[in-house]
């Protein structure tokens, strides 16, 4: 009996040999899996520091080239665009590097990279000089109008060769090349069941650009985004061609909406200082000169620049007020004293 205790002994001690060696084999397991996790993550911030510091470099040098189109060398990753309550960002592709853009006026849709990077600068004015304005895309998201209508055919032919950009007569002319996103403008929602299916499928946007004034699609309006291929819309206003275009790049309300706080932010705190270099020049001329001059300054500085203030707060507004038309007026009149004071041999507003 006692040699089978004792072999008893031996496979129970075998038994818990193979269980101390399974144990330290899943800790040394885990000590990898968990040491290439990090090295991965590691390996993923680097290459996200490292394009962030690429793009920052990019985007300083372009925006000190305004007026400009330019094609760079596609990057080989791709980047996301994000407008959340955190703010406006981007962060490479399955990266949880967030990349903020605080003061940069960038307009680009959701996602851009592994193809050749597509920028324009614009200068945004009301009617002095505000911000240098920058839209980013790339060859992969292009851009169809529909230009059935004449506003939208002048749209087209505006809009830099550049880009990737087609322009059709019908919805149902429209079919897929291969690109990644498709956003469409038009003058009005295009039946669904017309859109080829795959393109159907990689619409990011459908734009219906509802201008409200009749002689220039460039005065004001609504910009109409049937996103993700939704049958409600989601109405956002611009006033002028550079902010028309800059919700065209975007392809997206909520990014396009980002961009345009930070614009009108900034159209404020200039406003702000025109009014007080206004209001100096009202004085000096009230003390050394008789005439028009002193009259053309209390206009601006009574009213012009606060309208336009006020209205740049609730641009967005959605009532029956239409602050963006009442920014758009301001912006006229601002113009129109500014066209007097130089006629009347006064100096300059801006």
């Amino acid at each position: 009996m006692r040699p089978k205790k004792q072999d008893n002994k031996g496979q129970l001690q075998i038994s818990f040999n193979w269980i101390f060696v399974l144990i330290v084999g899943a800790i040394i397991l885990l000590f990898f899996i968990t040491s290439l996790t990090k090295e991965t993550d590691s390996s993923k911030t680097q290459l996200a520091q490292k394009a962030s510091a690429r793009l920052d470099a990019v985007f300083a040098v372009i925006q000190q080239n305004p007026d400009s189109v330019q094609i760079h060398d596609a990057p080989n990753y791709e980047l996301d665009f994000y407008c959340t309550e955190e703010g406006h960002y981007y962060a490479l592709k399955d990266s949880s590097t967030k990349n903020y853009l605080e003061n940069e006026h960038i307009f680009a849709p959701e996602t851009i990279g592994k193809a050749k990077l597509v920028s324009w600068t614009k200068t945004f004015s009301a009617p002095f000089p505000v911000s240098s304005i920058l839209y980013l895309s790339d060859e992969k998201n292009q851009y169809v109008f529909i230009t059935a209508d004449p506003k939208i055919e002048k749209l087209y032919e505006d809009f830099p060769d550049k880009f990737s950009k087609k322009n059709v007569t019908s919805s149902q002319d429209i079919i897929d090349e291969g690109f990644r996103k498709y956003i469409i403008i038009t003058d009005a929602l295009p039946v669904a069941s017309n859109i080829n299916n795959e393109v159907r499928k990689k619409t990011q946007a459908i734009i219906v650009v509802s201008s409200e004034t009749a002689s220039d699609v460039y005065g004001y309006g609504n910009l109409k985004y049937y996103e993700e291929g939704s049958s409600t819309s989601i109405n956002k206003p611009y006033v002028g061609q550079e902010l028309l275009f800059a919700g065209i790049v975007s392809g997206n309300s909520e990014l396009y909406s980002c961009g345009l706080s930070k614009v009108l932010e900034k159209t404020k705190i200039v406003a702000q200082t025109n009014l007080l270099r206004t209001q100096a020049l009202k004085d000096q001329y009230d003390l050394t000169y008789t005439g028009r001059c002193s009259t053309f300054y209390g206009l601006v500085t009574q009213g012009y620049i606060q309208n336009l203030t006020e209205s740049a707060s609730n641009f967005e507004t959605s009532d029956t007020t239409k602050n963006y038309k009442k920014f758009y007026d301001s912006m006229t009149d601002l113009q129109r004293v500014n066209e007097n004071i130089l006629r009347s041999d006064c100096t300059l507003l801006y």
